[in-house]
């Protein structure tokens, strides 16, 4: 079991790894996904692409189109690239039909953190991109009504537009 991802302990091993252990996938009912970083405090492009390509591919063929939710533990971040974050942000809006809600647990609200967190928010608001920020994995896990999917097979009724 991976000690770097603390969900393992709860919900066991992880079903999408990042091939350096970097982050770790569970999906979930509602359709959906929970991430976790491991050890790697950094949110670059490698981390970026892993999440839009390896991790949203994967959760499209498994729930067949319908909306998904997605989690995203980054409580443990330490630094997040400008690059990174533009292309995720920018991707995110332009793919928001597609998610029926979001999250992300954050880090400690430093000053620095609460400036990067409002930009960011500012830009998925504008995007009308449904989005939460929680102090904490298990309280975005128990708002967005999240459970680990051993069968990810059952997809909520609703679609993507």
């Amino acid at each position: 079991m991976s000690t770097e991802h603390s969900l393992a302990t709860r919900w066991g091993e992880p079903d999408l790894l990042h091939p350096s252990n970097r982050i770790a996938s569970w999906f979930t009912r509602p359709s959906g996904v929970v991430t976790q970083l491991g050890a790697h405090k950094t949110i670059d492009q490698s981390i970026v692409d892993y999440l839009i390509n390896t991790v949203h591919q994967e959760v499209r063929k498994r729930f067949n189109g319908i909306q998904t939710y997605a989690l995203h533990d980054w409580s443990s971040i330490k630094d997040f690239d400008f690059h990174a974050r533009t292309r995720l942000l920018t991707w995110c809006v332009a793919h928001r039909s597609e998610f029926a809600d979001t999250g992300i647990a954050h880090p400690p609200l430093t000053p620095v953190w609460k400036m990067a967190i409002n930009v960011g928010k500012v830009t998925l608001d504008a995007g009308k991109f449904p989005f939460h920020l929680f102090p904490s994995v298990e309280l975005g896990i128990e708002v967005l009504g999240l459970q680990r999917n051993t069968r990810a097979s059952t997809p909520p009724p609703n679609r993507c537009a």
